[in-house]
């Protein structure tokens, strides 16, 4: 986890010492728990962005991994990080899932709009988008407050089915600290918030 501290200023202003919803949401992906997710420019102070682009950049894509676990597109300044092809057909034999987001990220390049993202991002509640007032919040979050997953539904049955599928991200980042692989992850919660 150390290889994730990295001390910057948020979006908001906020000085944050670590990167570890990334670290996370890597973990996700090459799991197979999770297609793909965004690192987005907003969510740093515009003097450490590039500094934290090439830090995560270093993280995901070592050129001394064989594996090559991720593959990346760099969208309007921010970046998806995707599974490879080596990690999700060869490793993890998701062949017909890998193959059926290849043909997401496709209908998104031709289309870039906020419900073909979040199909990409693998969320539920994406046919909902936009939603003008959603009515639940499912978020999957550190400790520190940072979230490592929120999705908004306008539907219950979509924010239960969300949860169902958090619940197991949960389930594999926790069981990393457990088993002490990742001995410096926080605690992490998953909710549910009714929006209300």
């Amino acid at each position: 986890m150390h290889a994730w501290d990295y001390v910057h200023i948020d979006g908001l202003g906020e000085k944050r010492t670590n990167l570890y919803h990334y670290a996370c949401n890597a973990s996700l992906v090459s799991a197979g728990l999770r297609p793909s997710f965004l690192v987005e420019k907003g969510n740093f102070n515009k003097e450490y962005w590039e500094g934290a682009k090439s830090h995560i950049h270093s993280q995901l894509f070592n050129a001394e991994d064989p594996m090559h676990l991720y593959d990346y597109i760099e969208l309007d300044q921010n970046i998806l990080v995707l599974p490879s092809f080596t990690s999700w057909v060869k490793i993890l034999d998701k062949v017909d899932f890998y193959e059926q987001l290849i043909k997401v990220v496709g209908e998104f390049s031709k289309n870039p709009n906020d419900t073909n993202l979040g199909r990409v991002l693998g969320f539920d509640c994406a046919s909902e988008i936009p939603i003008p007032k959603p009515n639940f919040i499912v978020t999957l979050r550190l400790k520190d407050g940072i979230d490592i997953v929120t999705q908004i539904c306008k539907k219950k049955e979509k924010a239960l089915l969300a949860y169902e599928k958090m619940d197991e991200m949960k389930n594999h980042l926790d069981k990393l600290r457990d088993e002490g692989h990742w001995p410096g992850l926080p605690a992490i919660t998953l909710r549910i918030i009714p929006n209300h």
